[in-house]
Protein backbone atom coordinates (compact mmCIF):
# COMPACT_ATOMS: atom_id res chain seq x y z
CA UNK A 1 0.00 0.00 0.00
CA UNK A 2 1.39 3.33 -0.88
CA UNK A 3 2.18 6.25 1.63
CA UNK A 4 -1.00 8.10 -0.15
CA UNK A 5 -3.62 4.75 -0.60
CA UNK A 6 -2.51 4.68 3.80
CA UNK A 7 -3.80 8.18 4.39
CA UNK A 8 -6.91 8.10 1.81
CA UNK A 9 -8.30 4.76 2.75
CA UNK A 10 -10.40 5.56 6.26
CA UNK A 11 -8.98 3.55 9.62
CA UNK A 12 -12.04 0.91 10.90
CA UNK A 13 -13.67 1.60 14.07
CA UNK A 14 -12.66 -0.91 17.03
CA UNK A 15 -16.29 -2.43 15.90
CA UNK A 16 -16.43 -2.66 12.13
CA UNK A 17 -18.32 -4.91 9.96
CA UNK A 18 -15.44 -6.60 8.84
CA UNK A 19 -14.74 -8.05 12.33
CA UNK A 20 -18.45 -7.86 13.41
CA UNK A 21 -20.01 -9.86 10.05
CA UNK A 22 -23.63 -9.85 9.54
CA UNK A 23 -24.95 -13.40 10.74
CA UNK A 24 -27.00 -14.93 7.89
CA UNK A 25 -30.51 -15.90 8.67
CA UNK A 26 -32.96 -16.92 5.92
CA UNK A 27 -36.71 -15.55 5.66
CA UNK A 28 -39.68 -17.40 4.22
CA UNK A 29 -41.41 -15.00 1.39
CA UNK A 30 -45.17 -14.71 0.61
CA UNK A 31 -44.53 -16.90 -2.57
CA UNK A 32 -42.72 -19.72 -0.06
CA UNK A 33 -39.05 -19.41 -1.31
CA UNK A 34 -36.80 -18.78 1.76
CA UNK A 35 -34.58 -15.73 1.04
CA UNK A 36 -31.04 -15.71 2.54
CA UNK A 37 -29.82 -12.73 4.02
CA UNK A 38 -26.03 -12.31 4.16
CA UNK A 39 -23.21 -9.84 3.98
CA UNK A 40 -20.87 -10.21 1.14
CA UNK A 41 -17.25 -9.66 0.15
CA UNK A 42 -15.75 -6.82 -1.78
CA UNK A 43 -15.35 -9.16 -4.25
CA UNK A 44 -18.88 -10.39 -4.47
CA UNK A 45 -20.27 -7.19 -4.61
CA UNK A 46 -18.37 -6.91 -7.74
CA UNK A 47 -20.40 -9.04 -9.27
CA UNK A 48 -23.41 -7.26 -8.15
CA UNK A 49 -22.71 -3.63 -9.66
CA UNK A 50 -23.51 -4.54 -13.31
CA UNK A 51 -26.69 -4.55 -12.07
CA UNK A 52 -26.55 -1.02 -11.37
CA UNK A 53 -25.85 -0.15 -14.73
CA UNK A 54 -29.25 -0.72 -15.61
CA UNK A 55 -31.07 0.18 -12.77
CA UNK A 56 -30.04 3.71 -13.67
CA UNK A 57 -31.92 4.26 -16.41
CA UNK A 58 -35.48 3.44 -14.87
CA UNK A 59 -37.12 6.67 -13.97
CA UNK A 60 -39.64 4.79 -11.63
CA UNK A 61 -40.31 5.18 -8.22
CA UNK A 62 -36.93 6.97 -8.30
CA UNK A 63 -35.28 3.56 -8.95
CA UNK A 64 -33.10 5.89 -11.15
CA UNK A 65 -31.75 8.33 -8.55
CA UNK A 66 -31.53 5.87 -5.53
CA UNK A 67 -29.24 2.90 -8.41
CA UNK A 68 -27.20 5.44 -9.10
CA UNK A 69 -26.27 6.71 -5.43
CA UNK A 70 -25.92 3.18 -4.55
CA UNK A 71 -23.53 2.38 -7.70
CA UNK A 72 -21.03 5.22 -6.17
CA UNK A 73 -20.97 3.48 -2.74
CA UNK A 74 -20.32 0.22 -3.93
CA UNK A 75 -17.88 1.40 -5.89
CA UNK A 76 -16.42 3.19 -2.81
CA UNK A 77 -16.65 0.46 -0.72
CA UNK A 78 -14.97 -2.07 -3.27
CA UNK A 79 -12.20 0.76 -3.32
CA UNK A 80 -12.27 1.66 0.35
CA UNK A 81 -13.52 5.28 0.45
CA UNK A 82 -16.14 4.56 3.03
CA UNK A 83 -15.79 4.33 6.58
CA UNK A 84 -16.60 0.75 8.01
CA UNK A 85 -19.14 0.36 5.25
CA UNK A 86 -21.09 -3.09 4.78
CA UNK A 87 -23.62 -5.00 1.99
CA UNK A 88 -26.15 -6.99 2.41
CA UNK A 89 -27.58 -9.52 -0.07
CA UNK A 90 -31.22 -10.96 -0.07
CA UNK A 91 -30.68 -14.01 -2.24
CA UNK A 92 -33.04 -17.15 -2.81
CA UNK A 93 -31.97 -20.13 -1.16
CA UNK A 94 -32.33 -22.28 -3.79
CA UNK A 95 -30.76 -20.23 -7.10
CA UNK A 96 -29.14 -17.63 -5.64
CA UNK A 97 -30.96 -15.20 -7.42
CA UNK A 98 -30.80 -11.88 -6.02
CA UNK A 99 -33.76 -10.13 -4.80
CA UNK A 100 -32.44 -6.92 -2.79
CA UNK A 101 -29.51 -4.90 -1.28
CA UNK A 102 -28.90 -3.00 1.78
CA UNK A 103 -25.82 -1.14 2.83
CA UNK A 104 -25.14 1.48 5.37
CA UNK A 105 -21.52 2.49 7.39
CA UNK A 106 -20.72 3.38 10.69
CA UNK A 107 -20.07 7.32 11.70
CA UNK A 108 -16.22 8.12 11.83
CA UNK A 109 -16.62 10.92 14.68
CA UNK A 110 -19.13 8.48 16.45
CA UNK A 111 -18.87 4.92 16.38
CA UNK A 112 -21.73 4.31 18.53
CA UNK A 113 -24.17 5.96 15.37
CA UNK A 114 -25.13 3.91 12.46
CA UNK A 115 -25.80 5.46 8.91
CA UNK A 116 -28.61 3.73 6.65
CA UNK A 117 -27.54 4.15 2.88
CA UNK A 118 -30.08 2.97 0.87
CA UNK A 119 -32.17 -0.26 0.40
CA UNK A 120 -33.43 -1.75 -2.65
CA UNK A 121 -35.81 -4.41 -4.05
CA UNK A 122 -35.24 -6.28 -7.34
CA UNK A 123 -38.15 -8.15 -7.58
CA UNK A 124 -40.85 -6.36 -5.96
CA UNK A 125 -44.66 -8.03 -4.34
CA UNK A 126 -42.70 -10.04 -1.94
CA UNK A 127 -41.35 -7.42 0.58
CA UNK A 128 -38.03 -8.37 -0.08
CA UNK A 129 -36.92 -4.43 0.98
CA UNK A 130 -38.99 -4.41 4.13
CA UNK A 131 -37.36 -7.51 5.50
CA UNK A 132 -34.10 -5.97 4.35
CA UNK A 133 -34.23 -2.75 5.37
CA UNK A 134 -34.92 -4.61 9.43
CA UNK A 135 -31.93 -6.77 8.56
CA UNK A 136 -29.72 -3.69 8.06
CA UNK A 137 -31.36 -2.75 11.37
CA UNK A 138 -30.62 -5.24 13.23
CA UNK A 139 -27.10 -5.12 12.08
CA UNK A 140 -26.51 -1.94 13.42
CA UNK A 141 -28.37 -2.23 16.71
CA UNK A 142 -27.52 -6.27 17.36
CA UNK A 143 -24.32 -6.78 15.86
CA UNK A 144 -22.23 -3.63 15.40
CA UNK A 145 -23.32 -2.15 19.00
CA UNK A 146 -24.76 0.87 17.48
CA UNK A 147 -27.44 3.35 20.15
CA UNK A 148 -29.46 4.55 16.80
CA UNK A 149 -29.27 4.74 12.77
CA UNK A 150 -29.75 7.92 11.35
CA UNK A 151 -31.96 7.41 8.10
CA UNK A 152 -33.57 8.64 5.19
CA UNK A 153 -35.82 8.48 2.29
CA UNK A 154 -35.74 9.53 -1.56
CA UNK A 155 -39.01 8.22 -2.63
CA UNK A 156 -42.37 7.69 -0.96
CA UNK A 157 -43.18 4.09 -0.89
CA UNK A 158 -39.56 4.09 1.30
CA UNK A 159 -40.98 7.27 3.51
CA UNK A 160 -43.91 5.06 4.02
CA UNK A 161 -41.96 1.76 4.64
CA UNK A 162 -39.76 3.28 7.21
CA UNK A 163 -40.74 6.46 8.61
CA UNK A 164 -44.43 5.57 9.22
CA UNK A 165 -44.64 1.93 9.42
CA UNK A 166 -41.70 1.57 11.56
CA UNK A 167 -42.56 4.95 13.56
CA UNK A 168 -39.11 6.52 13.23
CA UNK A 169 -38.40 9.69 15.46
CA UNK A 170 -37.60 12.98 13.17
CA UNK A 171 -33.83 14.29 13.41
CA UNK A 172 -34.31 17.11 10.87
CA UNK A 173 -31.03 18.90 13.09
CA UNK A 174 -28.58 15.92 11.83
CA UNK A 175 -27.24 16.30 8.13
CA UNK A 176 -27.77 13.12 6.69
CA UNK A 177 -24.75 12.38 4.37
CA UNK A 178 -27.30 11.83 1.48
CA UNK A 179 -28.55 15.01 2.43
CA UNK A 180 -31.38 17.33 0.98
CA UNK A 181 -34.41 15.08 2.90
CA UNK A 182 -35.13 15.72 6.52
CA UNK A 183 -33.22 12.81 8.85
CA UNK A 184 -35.26 10.60 10.92
CA UNK A 185 -33.78 8.75 13.63
CA UNK A 186 -34.20 4.73 14.74
CA UNK A 187 -33.50 4.59 18.86
CA UNK A 188 -32.54 1.51 20.37
CA UNK A 189 -35.43 1.71 22.41
CA UNK A 190 -37.61 1.67 19.14
CA UNK A 191 -35.81 -0.97 18.28
CA UNK A 192 -36.34 -3.27 21.50
CA UNK A 193 -39.78 -2.18 21.88
CA UNK A 194 -41.56 -2.40 18.63
CA UNK A 195 -39.45 -3.35 15.66
CA UNK A 196 -37.49 -6.29 16.81
CA UNK A 197 -40.23 -8.04 18.25
CA UNK A 198 -42.95 -7.06 15.44
CA UNK A 199 -40.86 -6.83 12.19
CA UNK A 200 -37.60 -8.08 12.40
CA UNK A 201 -38.40 -11.86 10.82
CA UNK A 202 -36.10 -15.04 10.25
CA UNK A 203 -33.89 -15.04 13.43
CA UNK A 204 -34.89 -17.94 14.90
CA UNK A 205 -33.38 -19.17 11.10
CA UNK A 206 -30.04 -19.39 12.37
CA UNK A 207 -27.82 -21.02 11.71
CA UNK A 208 -28.44 -21.37 7.50
CA UNK A 209 -27.96 -24.55 6.49
CA UNK A 210 -24.75 -24.88 4.29
CA UNK A 211 -26.52 -26.38 1.30
CA UNK A 212 -28.27 -22.97 1.12
CA UNK A 213 -24.92 -20.99 1.70
CA UNK A 214 -23.43 -23.40 -0.26
CA UNK A 215 -25.57 -22.50 -3.32
CA UNK A 216 -25.82 -18.63 -2.67
CA UNK A 217 -22.36 -17.75 -2.44
CA UNK A 218 -21.26 -20.08 -5.18
CA UNK A 219 -23.99 -18.52 -7.33
CA UNK A 220 -24.97 -15.06 -7.19
CA UNK A 221 -27.05 -14.86 -10.02
CA UNK A 222 -28.60 -11.41 -11.24
CA UNK A 223 -31.85 -10.71 -13.09
CA UNK A 224 -32.13 -11.20 -16.23
CA UNK A 225 -33.94 -8.37 -16.97
CA UNK A 226 -34.42 -6.19 -13.75
CA UNK A 227 -36.22 -3.15 -15.93
CA UNK A 228 -39.16 -6.67 -16.32
CA UNK A 229 -39.33 -7.22 -13.04
CA UNK A 230 -39.17 -3.97 -11.46
CA UNK A 231 -41.54 -2.18 -13.98
CA UNK A 232 -43.60 -5.02 -15.55
CA UNK A 233 -42.43 -3.64 -19.01
CA UNK A 234 -39.42 -5.50 -20.91
CA UNK A 235 -35.70 -3.53 -20.94
CA UNK A 236 -35.80 -3.18 -24.25
CA UNK A 237 -39.61 -1.54 -24.55
CA UNK A 238 -38.95 0.28 -21.28
CA UNK A 239 -35.84 2.08 -22.76
CA UNK A 240 -37.91 2.74 -26.28
CA UNK A 241 -40.31 5.01 -24.04
CA UNK A 242 -37.81 7.21 -23.00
Amino acid sequence: MSADEDILRPKPNKINPENNPYPAKFINLVDGSKMVVRQITREETKKVIPLFYDIVKINNDFYDLVGARILGELLAYVQYRVQDEYVLLGQVHETGEVLGLVNGYLSFNNPKIGISYHTMTFKRGLRVGAHLFVAKMEHHLDYLQNDEVKIVAESHIGFRRWMEELRLEENFEFEHPIGGVPSYVLTRKNWESYVKPERCFGTENRPVPEEYLKTVTENILLPKDVTYQITGISKEEFLKGL
